[in-house]
Parts: C-alpha cells; sequence; structure tokens
C-alpha cells in the first residue's frame, strides 16, 4: 500500500488529504488496531482450517474472487493487474484477504480456539493487514470517516490541519508512540508528529460537534421518527434449506404442540438465538415479526434463500433510557448531517 500513501484522496477547501492522513486518522481513532484484531482472527483461522481440513475449496475460492472482480468491474485481467499495483498487493495478497475474510464469516465460533491453539506473529499481520484494509471496504470506509471530520471542522471555520504540519511535536505522546510502531510494523517511513496532532485536533472537534448535536430534545425526535425499525426482537429458531421442512417443522409446533427443543432434535438442527432490531430484519419478514406477540411461533420466513421457523421471545419498545438506542439516535443524527455536509464540501480526488 506504499505506492498509495502520497496521492491525494480528497480535498475540503484549501486542504488536500492523501491516504497517508486516512490512515493515520484511522490509527488515531483506534479504527486500524480494529482492522488489525480481524487480520490477526483471520490469520488464526486460516492456521485452524490449514490442520481441520475445513479450508475453503478452490471453486469456493474462485467463486468469491469473480464476484470481486464483478463488484469492482476488473473483468479483464489486465483491469485486475492494475488495480493490484495500485495497492502494492500481489494476487496472493488479494486471495488470503479474500480466504480470511470467508473463514471469519463462516466460523466465527472457532476464532477464540484458533486464537488460543494457532499464535501469529505480529509481522504476520502486519503484512496481511493492508490488504484486508483494501479488500474488505474498510480503506473506503476509513476515508469516508476522516472526510466528515475535514467537512465538519470546514464547515465550523476551523483552522485546516496544515497549520500545524511542520516540525515535530514537544512532547511524544503515548498515542504518537502506538502510531510510530504501527507505521514501522507496515514498513512504512515514520509518520510526522505534527500532521498526526492534526488529526487528532480534527477528532477532537468532530467529538464535541457530535457532543452538541445529540441535545435531548433531538434523540427523543430521531427515537419516535424510528420507533417500529427500532423495536428490539429476541427470538429462538430453527434454520431450514428447503422449504417442506420447514412447513412440517412449523406445524409440529402450532398444531401438534411440540416444543422447539423436540422438533430441532428429531431435524437434527440447532436452535440458533438472535436478537435484532425489527429494521435491521429482511423486509419480507417484518410485517410478521410485528404482529407477533412474546411466545408466538413465527414462520418459516424466507431470508436470505434458507427458511426459519421462530418463537419470539420478547419484544422491546426503542426508550432514550437504553444506552444501545440512544447511540443509535446519536449515529442517525450525525450521519444525517455529516452526509450533507460531505456532499456539499469534499472533493474526491482518488477514491477508491
Amino acid at each position: 500500500m506504499k505506492s498509495l500513501l502520497d496521492l491525494p484522496a480528497f480535498a475540503v477547501g484549501e486542504e488536500t488529504y492523501s491516504w497517508q492522513d486516512v490512515v493515520l486518522a484511522a490509527m488515531v481513532r483506534g479504527d486500524w488496531a480494529a482492522l488489525e484484531v480481524q487480520t490477526r482472527e483471520g490469520l488464526a483461522l486460516a492456521h485452524w482450517a490449514e490442520n481441520a481440513g475445513e479450508r475453503p475449496s478452490d471453486e469456493d475460492l474462485d467463486a468469491v474472487a469473480q464476484e470481486f472482480r464483478y463488484e469492482r468491474d476488473l473483468i479483464a485481467a489486465e483491469e485486475m493487474e492494475v488495480w493490484l499495483a495500485r495497492f502494492g498487493l500481489t494476487v496472493d495478497d488479494w486471495m488470503g484477504a479474500i480466504e480470511r475474510a470467508m473463514l471469519r464469516s463462516a466460523h466465527p465460533e472457532e476464532v477464540g480456539d484458533a486464537l488460543a491453539r494457532f499464535s501469529v506473529d505480529e509481522s504476520e499481520v502486519s503484512r496481511s493487514a493492508p490488504a484486508d484494509a483494501v479488500c474488505s471496504g474498510a480503506l473506503p470506509r476509513f476515508a469516508m470517516a476522516l472526510a466528515a471530520r475535514a467537512a465538519i471542522a470546514n464547515r465550523s471555520g476551523a483552522e485546516p490541519p496544515r497549520a500545524f504540519e511542520e516540525g515535530r511535536s514537544a512532547e511524544r505522546t503515548g498515542r504518537m508512540s502506538s502510531i510510530d510502531a504501527a507505521f514501522a510494523r507496515l514498513g512504512f517511513p515514520p509518520a510526522n508528529d505534527g500532521r498526526v496532532a492534526a488529526l487528532a485536533r480534527l477528532e477532537e472537534g468532530f467529538e464535541e460537534f457530535s457532543r452538541r448535536l445529540a441535545d435531548p430534545s433531538a434523540i427523543r425526535g430521531q427515537i419516535e421518527a424510528h420507533r417500529l425499525d427500532w423495536i428490539l426482537l429476541d427470538w429462538r429458531a430453527l434454520v431450514f434449506s428447503e422449504e417442506a421442512a420447514a412447513r412440517e417443522a412449523a406445524l409440529c409446533l402450532r398444531e401438534d404442540g411440540e416444543s422447539l427443543e423436540a422438533v430441532a432434535e428429531d431435524a437434527h438442527l440447532s436452535i440458533v438465538e438472535t436478537r435484532a432490531y425489527l429494521g435491521d430484519v429482511d423486509a419480507s419478514a417484518r410485517p410478521e415479526l410485528l404482529s407477533a406477540r412474546p411466545g408466538d411461533f413465527v414462520g418459516p420466513l424466507r431470508i436470505e434463500d434458507v427458511f426459519h421457523v421462530l418463537q419470539l421471545r420478547g419484544k422491546t419498545m426503542p426508550s432514550e433510557e437504553d444506552p444501545e438506542v440512544r447511540n443509535r439516535a446519536e449515529t442517525s443524527l450525525r450521519s444525517k448531517v455529516t452526509d450533507q455536509e460531505v456532499a456539499a464540501r469534499v472533493r474526491w480526488h482518488d477514491p477508491v
């Protein structure tokens, strides 16, 4: 990814932000550290899969790789080569990132065991994290996060980061040391203390803007506007690949009065426990879930090509006293404003 760092990503007002700024800002926010955690999990799962004979088949890997290319319009081999070269990645880097993503998706329950059983060297994480950042879509998310902070600073008339760009800070903070270490692990040159300080000030300004935005009346307004979408549902479900089997299970539950545990045992299935907000559930399933009462059996519901038969355990209306609902309201408020400001103020130079 070194070849990308010095290229401009976007501009706000008279200030241009490079891709190095995007990575530095992600480190300031802690987002890069979170990415490295995912990379470490993926690498541990790769070792576990190799040992357990659970690696994705070549056919499955090729199918996901083809989907990746089609989504980015990288049909011709030459287009793919140019795309990889832009980020300084090899084909092995790209395919490794795809396999790690597949394993994290397919075996989330094995992550803890994989991390405990298979050591992952920090150098291995550092080599793989840039590919994960690019291929997972994290890098454009990091760019959008920095663009939002720069746009809000521009809106408020804050001094642009270039004012702090030159020179070394008087005291090296723990944050600067950790960023230097992260850059060194990636093989990048040391970061400029002044630039990091500027990006940290952008983050502090954005946090202050977020606090001012989230006044109680605005929070209540957001909760009222999303009253149905933010109903929290709690259910236990059996998931079938065939609709006929799901319908038979539903009949056993409703007509014969069998328990979910008994039907699960007969079908050789595990009961899946889920908590989800109504607005996050597949749209086709919402009407039945909305009308159901705790204790009711619902389904079969077709969700992502499988069939769910579930028992609703709880239904909680949104309240501003609920920290998770309040966080959703704050996020919704912030996104509404920042999306408008980014659209009005940010000029993208080099979208990923």
